[in-house]
């Protein structure tokens, strides 16, 4: 059904897709089977920004509750292997690849265009908190920015 004759060629802006009005349903939403027409047509680039986005909620979510409170903890070797595994574990769920599928962890990391930096980020933290204990305690003049 058409909501209006003269909306039947314009072009209505839907989840980053452009969407006919003449196939829109009684209620105004666009009709599943043509949105997945549109979706399909701009896969690559659908493709691509849920891919960016999956990997901004695993470090804003996923690793931000996993390290809460790392600045406190004391990392021994077995600790840094562990989490280490734990930063394979979860680009693996982003990505759905099993154990099984014999998949090396370097592969892994240039199937998601990431290096190893959960470490990295540990140590990063870590010497913010130091510096910025430092500071409000009165032992440091100024603060200092670490990259």
């Amino acid at each position: 059904m058409l909501i209006d004759p003269k909306l039947s060629n314009a072009f209505l802006l839907f989840v980053g897709n452009h969407v006919i009005a003449q196939y829109r349903g009684v209620h105004g939403f666009p009709l599943l089977g043509h949105y997945k027409k549109c979706v399909m047509r701009d896969k690559h680039d659908l493709f691509f920004y849920m891919f960016e986005l999956r990997k901004k909620l695993v470090k804003c979510y996923v690793w931000r509750i996993a390290l809460y409170g790392v600045e406190t903890w004391t990392l021994r070797a077995v600790d840094q292997k562990h989490l280490e595994r734990f930063e394979m574990w979860s680009w693996r769920r982003m990505e759905k690849i099993s154990w099984t599928d014999h998949v090396r962890n370097e592969d892994v990391l240039l199937r998601v265009k990431e290096q190893r930096n959960i470490l990295h980020e540990i140590r990063k933290r870590l010497v913010t908190f130091c510096v910025e204990t430092a500071f409000y305690n009165g032992l440091l003049k100024e603060r200092y920015k670490w990259g």
